[in-house]
């Protein structure tokens, strides 16, 4: 499987994840969120934060148990 993806505690409450993800082709999602599931399960974990194109999510994703917590926008500006 080509993806890396980094699986941490919020320190507010240690049973929350966040992830990062990281994959070489976006039609391996489904997969590597299942092993991703079952990694963070292991860990005690009991729910995961994963911030994702909604493109993405509209694809990939909205097949898993899942709560929307807000859309975000996030702006980049060219630095001089």
């Amino acid at each position: 499987m080509d993806a890396y993806f980094i699986l941490e505690s919020m320190w507010g409450n240690r049973s929350k994840g966040r992830v990062s993800l990281w994959v070489k082709e976006t039609d391996i999602i489904p997969e590597v969120i299942d092993t991703l599931a079952s990694v963070a399960t292991d860990l005690k974990f009991r729910k995961l934060i994963l911030l994702i194109d909604e493109h993405l999510y509209m694809k990939y994703l909205d097949r898993y148990p899942h709560e929307v917590i807000s859309k975000e926008v996030i702006l980049t500006q060219k630095l001089k």
